[in-house]
């Protein structure tokens, strides 16, 4: 295992955290606006997160990540079954990408821009 900075170690907690948050918040419970709100909140902390590290593809997940949930937020409609999974694929890609970045690996850069193209 590579020695990480603090910074690095604080970003791995906050990765962590946001993938959590997400799934408790989407996954472990029924949908609601609320939650989705929350979830608006928990990305927008993430995305603060990205910006203290070089977590490129860290910072465009959670940007389409952010997208998707404000515009269901804003037209107040919960995701489809569809959309639940592809942002749960989002989010097992962060938590992954998470595993990479604690042992200094490179990222796959191709795989991280198909998903954003799904």
């Amino acid at each position: 295992m590579a020695e990480l900075t603090i910074d690095q170690q604080l970003f791995i907690g906050a990765v962590e955290t946001f993938v959590e948050k997400i799934r408790n918040s989407l996954y472990l419970q029924t949908p609601t606006l609320a939650r989705l709100e929350d979830s608006v909140h928990a990305v927008t902390d993430f995305k603060k997160a990205t910006a203290a590290v070089e977590g490129d593809s860290f910072c465009a997940i959670a940007d389409q990540l952010e997208v998707v949930f404000v515009r269901h937020l804003t037209t107040q409609v919960i995701p489809n079954k569809i959309e639940l999974e592809i942002i749960k694929l989002a989010i097992d890609w962060l938590a992954q990408l998470a595993i990479l970045y604690e042992e200094n690996l490179p990222e796959p850069k191709s795989l991280v821009a198909e998903l954003l193209y799904t």
